[in-house]
């Protein structure tokens, strides 16, 4: 195949990932709600191998990209349990 024929396919590799960090960037939204099961799924997509050979196609860097979006997770999941610690004490206090 030339080079021009892969084209399409990593146009589709380039949504695939896009739609990824898009729901990512939506964040969980409400729990139950269908953007919770969205924003897990994402999450779980950036650590699969599959993610990786995507990436590759289209020249990002993985490591790069689940450093940004996975740190991320990790910050907000701090913050939610800071509050949560903090609504606990004041409920104490």
């Amino acid at each position: 195949m030339k080079e021009s024929e892969f084209w399409p396919y990593r146009r589709l590799a380039a949504t695939i990932i896009l739609r990824a960090i898009a729901d990512i960037l939506a964040g969980p939204g409400r729990l139950g709600g269908e953007q919770i099961g969205n924003y897990r799924s994402a999450l779980r997509f950036l650590k699969t191998s599959w993610f990786e050979t995507l990436a590759e196609a289209v020249n990002i860097d993985p490591e790069s990209v689940r450093g940004i979006f996975l740190d991320k997770e990790k910050r907000r999941q701090a913050v939610q349990a800071s509050k949560k610690r903090a609504t606990l004490l004041k409920q104490v206090l």
